[in-house]
């Protein structure tokens, strides 16, 4: 079966997936709200949603080095 601590990765993996689509999913429709209470088209959905996306980014790859496991100092350099 699974190692526990691939299943462990694995759950942290998709928890970070979850948290980048709310996140994206809330920039949306916070503009797309904004944007109806204002009445300023599509301005504020297209700003949120950039700043969703990219708040989403910045958390992936912040939380990205809690969940790939360390380098082998054995492992071969990456080919270039």
């Amino acid at each position: 079966m699974f190692h526990p601590s691939s299943i462990r990765r694995i759950g942290q993996a998709s928890a970070l997936v979850s948290e980048m689509a709310v996140t994206v999913v809330f920039g949306v429709l916070a503009g797309h709200w904004i944007d109806g209470t204002f009445g300023s088209s599509p301005i504020f959905l297209t700003v949120c949603s950039i700043a969703a996306l990219a708040l989403g980014t910045v958390r992936l790859l912040r939380s990205l080095p809690r969940i790939l496991p360390p380098d082998d100092p054995h492992d071969p350099p990456p080919a270039r």
